[in-house]
Formats: structure tokens, sequence, C-alpha cells
């Protein structure tokens, strides 16, 4: 009997947590003349789109998860720029990078300051720079790494 109230206590705190459920249903961001493709959690709600950034904003129901989608035209910028650039703003906002890759074709950034994890990421296109950036609550590292791996496979050019 003592397992089965842990187990339904278990699955109320899953179900009510909205950064947690259902993480296997997903929505595909479009959008942009450059043509910017990125699969999302459906607990992501879409809060504004900015033609100046070429991108949108999305939030989590609670507030605690954001993520910003943006784009610009190739050869405005290299790889190290744009490097140079997440981890520029991941400083400013007191996060303390753990992992950085770049290659010619990417650049990464992740880590985490006291409130939540940072990940961004660029893909370099022919065409476009396509970008996302996550913030998740540090509490909920082990939750979002199989969501950070599908959103970085699918950031790519829709056609």
């Amino acid at each position: 009997m003592r397992r089965f109230w842990m187990a339904l206590a278990v699955g109320l705190a899953l179900a009510l947590n909205p950064a947690t459920a259902r993480a296997e249903a997903w929505n595909v961001y479009r959008g942009g003349p450059l043509g910017l493709r990125l699969d999302y959690p459906d607990f992501l709600a879409l809060k504004a789109e900015d033609e100046a950034l070429r991108g949108a904003r999305f939030e989590s129901a609670d507030q605690q998860v954001t993520l910003e989608v943006a784009s610009a035209p190739a050869g405005t910028a290299s790889v190290d720029d744009y490097f140079r650039r997440m981890a520029e703003q991941a400083k400013a906002e007191g996060v303390a990078l753990d992992y950085t890759r770049r290659t010619r074709r990417f650049a990464v950034v992740s880590g985490e300051n006291e409130r939540f994890i940072l990940y961004a990421r660029c893909n370099l296109y022919r065409t476009a720079v396509l970008c996302f950036n996550l913030r998740y609550p540090t509490a909920q590292k082990r939750r979002f790494d199989p969501i950070v791996t599908r959103m970085s496979r699918s950031l790519g050019q829709a056609g």
C-alpha cells in the first residue's frame, strides 16, 4: 500500500509540472524569411514574434522556461563572431560556462548560474544563420537533456 501512495505522489508531481509533463509532445516552429525550423516541446507557448530579430520568444506557463529563436542572413558574421556573442551574453547573465564548442558549421555555449541553465546554439548555412537560446531551471537538468538534444538536432532551414 505504501508503494501505491508513493507512486501516486510522484505521478501527480510530474503531471502538475508543465515543464516536465509530456516531454514527448512537440510542436514545430517555422518562421521568418530565412526559413528557420525548430522542434520545441508543447509546454512552451509563443509569446512574441519579432520581425527585426527574424525570430520569436516562447515561455512555459510558469515562466520558468524560456526559448528565443532568431535568424540572420549568412555572411553577416563568422562562427567565431557568433560564438563570442553567445559567450558574452552568457557572462552578462552571470552564467558560468561549462561547455563550449565551435566548428565551421555551428557554435554552442552552455552553462548555469544559481537560477537557470542556458543552452545557446547557432547553426550556419549557406544562406542563413539560425539560433536558439533555451533557459530552464537548474533543478531540471536531467529532464531537459533529451529536450536539448532534440532541439539541437532539429534546428535547421525549412524546406
